[in-house]
């Protein structure tokens, strides 16, 4: 959802070295820079930072940066179910609270999706490390680090299959 917002503003609006800032529907804000090739789709290279301050969307608040750059794009990544791309990500203190939970995540995770017609598709997951801190009414309850990470997934023809190996403290 973050990634389409970028992709359906006004190509005005998003220009290169150019920040974005809009009210969010609950209230606080997110701001928006982007380096994008083509307004109307996902291209090659394209990047995206968004940096949420107290943002509210259908009942969760979002606060921190998440970024995304694109690559080895083919097809019609918004508008289509035969595409495939790959997407290097990275959370910096990025957190989404609904009522008294919040999920706060750090790090790096690299997601290649690959989706031949809409019943046949692939995903891989990796990355070198990625934090996650689950908090309830303020308390800690979980702290994960995944580490050295990697998921391989495919659905063919609603036969789903799935393997990984990771490390995880």
């Amino acid at each position: 959802d973050l990634v389409k917002r970028a992709y359906t503003r006004d190509a005005s609006q998003l220009l290169t070295g150019v920040s974005v800032s809009e009210a969010c529907s609950g209230g606080g804000a997110i701001t928006i820079e982007a380096n994008l090739r083509n307004q109307q789709t996902v291209s090659n290279g394209d990047s995206i930072v968004m940096m949420a301050n107290r943002c509210i969307e259908d009942g969760e608040m979002m606060n921190g940066t998440f970024k995304a750059t694109f690559s080895n794009v083919t097809g019609d990544v918004l508008n289509s179910w035969i595409w495939s791309a790959t997407v290097d990500t990275r959370f910096e203190n990025f957190s989404i609270a609904s009522g008294s939970e919040t999920l706060s995540v750090n790090g790096d995770m690299k997601i290649a999706i690959n989706q031949t017609i809409a019943s046949n598709s692939s995903l891989t997951v990796s990355g070198n490390s990625l934090q996650t801190t689950e908090q309830r009414s303020g308390t800690t309850v979980a702290a994960r680090t995944l580490s050295d990470f990697s998921m391989n997934s495919s659905n063919r023809s609603g036969t789903v299959t799935s393997a990984a190996n990771f490390a995880m403290s």
